[in-house]
């Protein structure tokens, strides 16, 4: 469990680095993506198939099955809600916390600091470093969340 949880994590982060929407992904940043979730065995299914970004908003069941031979159930919704999860949940993003305490989307704090601001955005307050640290607890605490929903 802590394995599986450990890979949606990381297929998350990795895949904001590129900060574009999933819809927006090249064959090669999906396969990336299928890869980190766990099902890299389909990678080169994904890459034959020419499934970028746009076309993998579009898969359903069905696809996944008849049209990329994917026969195991719970791999084809492990996809699926990987896929619902990176289009409608944009608040997974990536947290990440600073000195004054607060949690902020990790781009919108690099993109604060990027323009000179050396203030808290929460407390105006000057910054003690500008080092950013993830905030793992509440990226799992969102995603334990989803899951019980």
């Amino acid at each position: 469990m802590k394995n599986k949880r450990a890979q949606i994590v990381r297929a998350e982060v990795n895949c904001d680095k590129s900060k574009k929407l999933p819809c927006e992904w090249s064959v090669t940043e999906v396969c990336q993506w299928l890869y980190e979730l766990g099902m890299g065995q389909y990678e080169a299914t994904f890459k034959h198939n020419a499934i970028d970004g746009m076309e993998l908003t579009t898969l359903n069941h069905y696809s996944l099955e008849k049209d990329l031979g994917i026969s195991a159930l719970g791999h084809r919704n492990k996809i699926l809600r990987a896929i619902k999860l990176i289009e409608t949940h944009p608040e997974i993003q990536p947290r990440s916390s600073n000195t004054d305490g607060y949690s902020y989307e990790r781009s919108a704090i690099v993109a604060w600091i990027n323009n000179g601001r050396l203030q808290s955005p929460m407390t105006n307050a000057l910054l003690a470093s500008r080092q950013l640290t993830p905030n793992r607890s509440l990226k799992m605490l969102i995603q334990k969340y989803l899951q019980a929903s």
